[in-house]
C-alpha cells in the first residue's frame, strides 16, 4: 500500500469534501446558531481524503455512517459559523474539540491505501481523554468496520436539562479578520465567505458582492479559509503529494522473452554428380559443385537476461541494457537443387554414327526441406524515448547482437545440411513503453538475421516479426 501523510491539509480537505452536516456547517435541516444544541450534546466528524476517487467514494459513505451513529447517541452538529472560526484559528485539528466546545470529536486518518483497502486509524476525543483503534479493511467493507470500532468508544450524550445547565452568554460572531477564498480548478479565484457544504457534493460560498454560489466539489482545486490571516491557510481541496516512482527495482536483471514469425532464406553448395558412359559399357564419375537453396518462413522462440540500466526521470531519459540468451527456430523452406548428369559417348563405324552422343540431366528440382536453428545471442541495446509521465517511458530501443548459430536443413531427396556459423549478426528494432510498476510488458520487435557463407557451409538470412518481453 501507498503511504498518504497529509493530516492537517488532508483532514480539512475531507471536512469541506465529506463531512456536510457532521462537521456543523449550516444546511437546510440542520442546527443553525440560533438553535445551537448544548456543548455536551455536540459533535464533530473528521474523515480524510485520498485524492483517489474510488477510496474517497467509500470513506464519504464512512463519514455518512459515522454522522447518523453520532446522532443516534444524542448528539447534536456545532454550530457552523463556529467550527468555520476554530478551523482558521491557529492550533492544528488535535485541540479542535476545546476551540469549538464539542463533547465528542471523531477523527478518520489515513495511513494508507492501494487498490485494495485502506489502513486507517480511528482517534475519538471525548471529556474521558483520546481512545484510538487501528483499522485495516477491505475498500467493500470500510464503511461497516469503521462504525463498529467506534461503537465502544463513543459514549452516549449527556442529557442535562436547561435548568442544569447555566446558558452561556451571547456573543457577537466576530468579524472575519479577512475573506475565505475559492480556487477552481480553471484557474478561478473567488473571494468571500464559506457558508456550508451540502452532503459533501457541493460548497456553498458567498462572494464579496454578497451572490451566494452552489459550486460542486469535483470544480474546486483549493478551499483556503481565512486566506488573508496571519494565522495562515490551510488548502482544503489540495491532493497530496505523489510518492516519487522507484525506477530502481523496474531495472537490474531481467528475464527476456520473443516469439516472431520469420521470412527465411536459404543458400548453399551442394554436390552435384557428372557421369559418362562409354560404348564399351566403362563409366566415368565426377563430382562437382552447383547452387542450391530456397525460401521460406519459421517460427521463432527465444529466452534470454537482460542487465537494463534506467536513469532518473529528472536525469534523463536514454536506457541502456546488455542482453544474452539461445532460443530455437523451426522453419520450411522450398528448396531448388540440379539434378545430377549423365552423358552417353556415341560410338562411330565406318565413318556412320552408330550411337549418338547424349546427355541426360542437369534440370532444376524443387523439393520441401525441413529447418532447425538453434542460436546463441550476446549483445547490447540502447533505447531513445522519454518519460511521458514519472511511471513511464516509451520509446524505441535498438540492439545489435553476435549471433552463432547451429543450423540443419534436411532437403527430402538430398542428404541433411549441418553446419555451426560462428560469424551470425543479428539487429533489431523494438518499440513500445516500459512501465516502473508493470515487469515483463510485450513491445513489438523486428530483427534481421546474417548467417554468412563459410567454406562450403550454408548461408541463412532472415527478417522476423513478433513480441518481446522485458
Amino acid at each position: 500500500m501507498k503511504r498518504i501523510w497529509s493530516r492537517i491539509v488532508v483532514l480539512v480537505s475531507i471536512a469541506c469534501g465529506t463531512l456536510s452536516s457532521t462537521m456543523g456547517f449550516a444546511q437546510p435541516g440542520l442546527a443553525t446558531a440560533s438553535d445551537s444544541p448544548e456543548a455536551h450534546q455536540q459533535a464533530v466528524v473528521l474523515v480524510a481524503m485520498t485524492g483517489n476517487d474510488t477510496v474517497d467514494s467509500q470513506l464519504r459513505a464512512t463519514a455518512e455512517a459515522l454522522k447518523q451513529r453520532i446522532h443516534e447517541r444524542g448528539y447534536r452538529d456545532v454550530d457552523p459559523a463556529r467550527l468555520n472560526q476554530a478551523l482558521a484559528e491557529p492550533g492544528g485539528i488535535d485541540s479542535l474539540r476545546d476551540r469549538v466546545q464539542a463533547a465528542c470529536v471523531l477523527r478518520v486518518d489515513v495511513q494508507a491505501h492501494d487498490a485494495f483497502g485502506v489502513s486507517l486509524l480511528l482517534v475519538v476525543q471525548t471529556a474521558a481523554g483520546e481512545q484510538t483503534a487501528q483499522i485495516q479493511s477491505s475498500l467493500a467493507e470500510v464503511s461497516a468496520k469503521t462504525v463498529a470500532a467506534a461503537d465502544p468508544l463513543i459514549p452516549p450524550a449527556q442529557t442535562k436539562s436547561p435548568a442544569e445547565v447555566p446558558s452561556p452568554p451571547m456573543e457577537a460572531v466576530a468579524s472575519p479578520q479577512s475573506m475565505d477564498r475559492v480556487i477552481l480548478l480553471d484557474g478561478t479565484v473567488l473571494q468571500g465567505q464559506l457558508v456550508g457544504f451540502a452532503g459533501g457534493q457541493t460548497v456553498t460560498f458567498r462572494t464579496e458582492d454578497g451572490n451566494t454560489l452552489s459550486i460542486p466539489w469535483h470544480q474546486i482545486q483549493q478551499i483556503l479559509p481565512n486566506a488573508k490571516a496571519d494565522a495562515g491557510a490551510w488548502n482544503w481541496g489540495q491532493k497530496p503529494a505523489a510518492e516519487k516512482v522507484d525506477w530502481s527495482q523496474r531495472g537490474g536483471s531481467l528475464l527476456t522473452l520473443d516469439l516472431q514469425l520469420q521470412i527465411l532464406g536459404m543458400m548453399a553448395r551442394s554436390d552435384h554428380p557428372y557421369v559418362v558412359q562409354y560404348p564399351d559399357g566403362q563409366t566415368m564419375r565426377f563430382t562437382g559443385d552447383s547452387p542450391a537453396g530456397g525460401g521460406g518462413g519459421a517460427l521463432g522462440f527465444h529466452v534470454g537476461f537482460m542487465q537494463m540500466a534506467i536513469p532518473d526521470p529528472s536525469e534523463g531519459d536514454m536506457i541502456w541494457a546488455f542482453r544474452v540468451g539461445t532460443g530455437i527456430d523451426i522453419g520450411a523452406i522450398a528448396f531448388a537443387h540440379r539434378l545430377k548428369n549423365t552423358t552417353n559417348i556415341g560410338y562411330l563405324q565406318d565413318g556412320e554414327m552408330q550411337t549418338p552422343l547424349k546427355q541426360e540431366g542437369g534440370e532444376i528440382a524443387w523439393d520441401f526441406a525441413k529447418v532447425i536453428m538453434i542460436p546463441f545471442f550476446l549483445g547490447g541495446q540502447v533505447g531513445s524515448g522519454r518519460f511521458v509521465s514519472d511511471d513511464e517511458w516509451r520509446g524505441v530501443m535498438f540492439g545489435l547482437n553476435w549471433h552463432p548459430t547451429y543450423t540443419a536443413a534436411k532437403p527430402d531427396s538430398l542428404d541433411s545440411i549441418r553446419s555451426f556459423n560462428y560469424l551470425g549478426v543479428q539487429a533489431h528494432v523494438d518499440m513500445g513503453s516500459i512501465r516502473a510498476n508493470q515487469p515483463l510488458e510485450p513491445n513489438f520487435q523486428v530483427t534481421v538475421t546474417f548467417l554468412p557463407q563459410i567454406d562450403r557451409d550454408a548461408m541463412f538470412a532472415s527478417i522476423g516479426f513478433g513480441s518481446v518481453w522485458y
